[in-house]
């Protein structure tokens, strides 16, 4: 019974170390993603402003009735309501459903003889869209930060830290780029 209890104490006193130990650096990577994202959120904002001009040219083309053209108004309406908030999550997971829905418009306007004879309003639409992609740069911080993070987040001896910190895990950005 005593050696269980010692067992059972030592054990404990190596979570809490991990714990201590552990922390700062996890503290210290997530604050270097959620930076790094945040040197983003500005040039995204000018990015996304340009959407609303794709979809308008979308429904002056008769899309607007269209999967990819509602998924794209419906991913800019959560991107807007992302941006009134601080979950840096959830903004990430905004900016990435907006980029694939941008590329699916495309991709539709591409397939279709139709949308094609809007050509000219939607190429304007879409060259905006396209001279507003983030610099390189920040989107390879972005990257590598939330690599970091995710890989000490991995870590065994962080896996307590992790557990009873609040380390929630962290989105890439991903822009899609023509």
């Amino acid at each position: 019974m005593l050696f269980r209890s010692i067992v059972v104490i030592a054990v404990l006193g190596l979570l809490a170390l991990g714990v201590v130990t552990q922390r700062p650096r996890l503290v210290d990577r997530r604050d270097a993603a959620d930076a790094a994202f945040g040197a983003l959120r500005p040039e995204l904002d000018q990015r996304y402003a340009t959407v609303p001009a794709i979809v308008d040219a979308l429904r002056s083309a008769g899309a607007t009735d269209r999967g990819p053209t509602r998924a794209l108004t419906g991913d800019l309406t959560a991107w807007r309501a992302a941006q009134r908030g601080t979950d840096v999550d959830r903004i990430t997971d905004a900016a990435n459903a907006l980029e694939g829905s941008v590329a699916r418009t495309r991709a539709m306007v591409a397939a279709s003889d139709r949308y094609r004879s809007a050509d000219a309003t939607l190429r304007t639409a879409y060259d905006a869209y396209d001279s507003a992609a983030p610099p390189a740069a920040l989107v390879t911080a972005n990257t590598r930060a939330v690599a970091e993070y995710r890989t000490a987040r991995g870590r065994l001896l962080a896996r307590p830290a992790v557990l009873v910190g609040g380390f929630d895990p962290r989105t890439t950005y991903e822009p899609i780029l023509p």
